[in-house]
């Protein structure tokens, strides 16, 4: 995640939203990175710019009483007959978590002037607002980058750059999700999504927006893109600051990257939704032909 370092509200906010867009899983398979840039800028589409323990507490008198509903040495433990256990995915392979992680974006992507930043947050996924398919039930396996991102000096300019791989169990599946990403039911609730994001940060949102944008020429076998734009107002001294977002799903057979690029104030964003966008295209044309 990029730092915010001069204005915490709107920058906090606007760096959630990279991994509210990207994230798709839990942080232990992201990689560790320090420093890196996009090196390649081009592509033959265009994007158009306008992402416990529950407990029971009971009152007794003059004691209160808090007991955790699962107790004992094996309370974490899965029952095999509970529907809620974990079960392995039939179809699983070793070489899954490594093809997830290999049409993801990396260092080697990036020049120096760019950072790379973990995130240890968990939140809302803009998967959530998926409905056709169960993503978690067919999912193999998902790997998340780091967040990758330049700010200027005075923090006026902030662009930011994630992804995800996920492997599914099936090229109907995968396809079914790219078809519901376009979809405005989708990109309404994904926008909501990130309009908390926003308000929970502090900021204020007076404008925003994001739809799909159907027609893009497809970079694999199949690619859905949304993009949008939002404008965040600094809680401490009231500066309004214009943002755009751009949202791709790449699919080939049964393997999905999602990219997701957005900035504030004036930067290189046309440019880098070309160079990160191709490069995840020219890794499925190498792993998957």
């Amino acid at each position: 995640m990029i730092l915010p370092r001069t204005r915490p509200g709107a920058l906090a906010a606007a760096v959630a939203l990279i991994m509210l867009v990207a994230g798709c899983g839990g942080d232990d398979d992201s990689a560790e990175t320090t420093a890196t840039t996009p090196t390649t800028a081009t592509t033959s589409s265009e994007s158009s710019a306008p992402a416990e323990e529950s407990s029971t507490t009971t009152e007794g008198g003059d004691d209160d009483t808090t007991t955790t509903e699962a107790e004992g040495p094996d309370a974490d433990e899965p029952k095999p007959d509970d529907p809620g256990a974990d079960e392995p995915k039939p179809d699983a392979s070793p070489d899954d978590a490594a093809l997830a992680e290999a049409v993801t974006l990396a260092s080697d992507d990036f020049t120096d002037e760019w950072t790379a930043e973990e995130d240890d947050d968990e939140g809302p996924e803009i998967t959530d607002c998926l409905t056709e398919v169960d993503l978690a039930a067919v999912t193999l396996a998902e790997f998340d980058s780091p967040t990758f991102g330049q700010e200027s000096d005075d923090g006026s300019q902030v662009i930011g750059v994630g992804s995800t791989g996920i492997v599914l169990d099936s090229a109907k599946d995968a396809e079914a999700v790219l078809d519901e990403a376009l979809s405005n039911q989708f990109a309404g609730c994904a926008l909501d999504q990130l309009l908390a994001s926003f308000r929970e940060s502090g900021a204020e949102v007076p404008e925003a927006d994001l739809s799909p944008a159907p027609g893009v020429e497809a970079m694999a076998d199949q690619t859905a893109v949304l993009n949008g734009f939002f404008t965040v107002e600094d809680p401490g001294d009231g500066t309004t600051y214009e943002g755009e977002i751009s949202v791709w799903f790449i699919r080939t057979e049964n393997v999905i990257s999602g990219v997701s690029v957005f900035d504030l104030g004036d930067t290189s964003f046309a440019e880098t939704v070309d160079a990160v966008t191709a490069a995840v295209a020219d890794k499925h044309a190498a792993e998957l032909g």
